[in-house]
């Protein structure tokens, strides 16, 4: 069975970050295409249709399997880019790499032109289609592991995937720019959490459009976007508010992780004034006519089901980078990342204060920050059982009592300790 996904690309403008998210995104479809001549796809963790759900929201299935294949085309929608001479560079751009593109005549504004993109899902007979903002970079698993979790029950109406910047839905990374806009490192995250979750999704209020991969059955029954939105902004949370009250679901996908610059397709379409986050008037429009979403969107943050999710996937991370890399402990008052995301050590750093809680450790690598609650055995004790390995090296940057029963473990466990606290002589 195969599978036809068609991957639009939301563009105005953005001349300055297109060209690298169209590099990143037009990668989908050569994969498929090799994949499709090879005769081979790995789905060895997606999914069947039966669909099972804890109390906290989420879908596993994790260990179940699919051999179908996907085909993915790939469609830039230029929304009549005013830069002059940008159009062309585009279409030119797009024809290198083999994607599809086409410029309206006249400016339409988001809504719209993701109205172009579900109808020529719909009259070109493709499964699914996936709304994308162009201030992206994606992972190679993008569309497989969105249409994995979308296939694990028919009422689902919309997969967003995971992001540094996806509103409240965020895994955060404070190197992100520097970190998860590198292609490599990237395709590593998101092969990672695909490993730790699966075809597992997580019940949302409602999905970000920013990345969102919509069934076709979803726009049959739903319908589109509403033009009211204008230029753009909280059309799909107006359209998925239409599909929660017919019965559909909205779930988030962690196996598919992607790079968000955050309101970067907004701001180039002037859609988000400088410095603002949201357009009051759509919002307006959402309350109006859905005046239940507030409280059903607190309710769930209240809960917060991402929160074990969020942890589990910063332990992987950390963890993977752990085993390959190594662990490093320093006994610090400041973690100061190293700047431009080039690290002097590349190992994963554990740091403690000094002289403070005894319970807590944070790990830092990459971007990704874990807290570790610290157990009675001491902070060695806690790293190899969390992160799988032990800490190659103890740094001793600054004294005090935690200090020194960390320098009591490490000889204990025969770890090397070294001392680079320069006190009082740097005061």
């Amino acid at each position: 069975m195969t599978r036809r996904v068609l991957v639009a690309v939301i563009v105005y403008d953005g001349k300055a970050f297109v060209p690298r998210a169209l590099q990143s995104i037009a990668r989908l479809a050569t994969h498929s295409r090799t994949q499709d001549k090879s005769g081979t796809q790995d789905h060895s963790r997606t999914q069947d249709h039966s669909r099972t759900q804890d109390h906290s929201g989420t879908q596993d299935h994790s260990r179940t399997q699919d051999h179908s294949r996907t085909q993915v085309d790939v469609l830039v929608l230029d929304d009549a880019s005013p830069d002059p001479g940008w159009s062309e560079e585009l279409s030119a751009l797009c024809s290198t790499l083999g994607i599809g593109y086409y410029c309206s005549p006249r400016n339409l504004g988001i809504p719209r032109n993701m109205n172009l993109a579900l109808l020529r899902a719909e009259a070109e007979g493709y499964d699914a289609c996936v709304l994308l903002n162009s201030d992206v970079v994606v992972p190679l698993n993008l569309v497989d592991s969105l249409a994995a979790v979308a296939d694990t029950s028919t009422t689902i109406a919309s997969v967003t995937a995971w992001a540094n910047d996806v509103s409240i839905y965020s895994l955060a990374n404070s190197q992100a720019a520097d970190m998860l806009a590198s292609q490599d490192r990237l395709d590593a995250v998101s092969s990672s959490l695909a490993e730790e979750f699966g075809a597992t999704g997580i019940e949302l209020p409602t999905g970000v459009g920013f990345c969102l991969y919509i069934p076709q059955r979803a726009i049959a029954d739903i319908g589109l976007l509403d033009p009211v939105f204008g230029r753009g902004y909280a059309e799909e949370v107006d359209w998925c508010c239409r599909a929660t009250a017919a019965g559909w679901h909205h779930v988030l996908a962690p196996s598919a992780f992607v790079f968000h610059m955050g309101s970067a397709t907004n701001s180039a379409a002037g859609v988000l004034q400088k410095g603002m986050r949201t357009v009051v008037v759509n919002e307006s429009i959402v309350d109006h006519r859905h005046p239940d979403y507030r409280d059903r969107l607190a309710e769930w943050a209240g809960r917060d089901p991402l929160a074990p999710i969020r942890a589990r996937a910063l332990r992987r991370l950390v963890s993977d980078a752990a085993r390959s890399r190594g662990v490093v402990v320093d006994a610090t008052w400041l973690y100061r990342p190293a700047p431009g995301g080039t690290a002097v050590d590349d190992r994963v750093r554990v740091v403690v204060a000094p002289d403070g809680p005894e319970a807590v450790a944070v790990a830092h690598v990459d971007g990704w920050e874990l807290a570790m609650t610290v157990g009675p055995e001491g902070v060695l004790h806690t790293i190899a059982g969390l992160l799988g390995v032990r800490a190659e090296e103890i740094r001793l940057l600054d004294r005090g009592a935690q200090a020194g029963r960390l320098t009591v473990e490490a000889v204990a466990g025969g770890v090397p300790v070294r001392s680079l606290a320069r006190y009082p002589e740097r005061v």
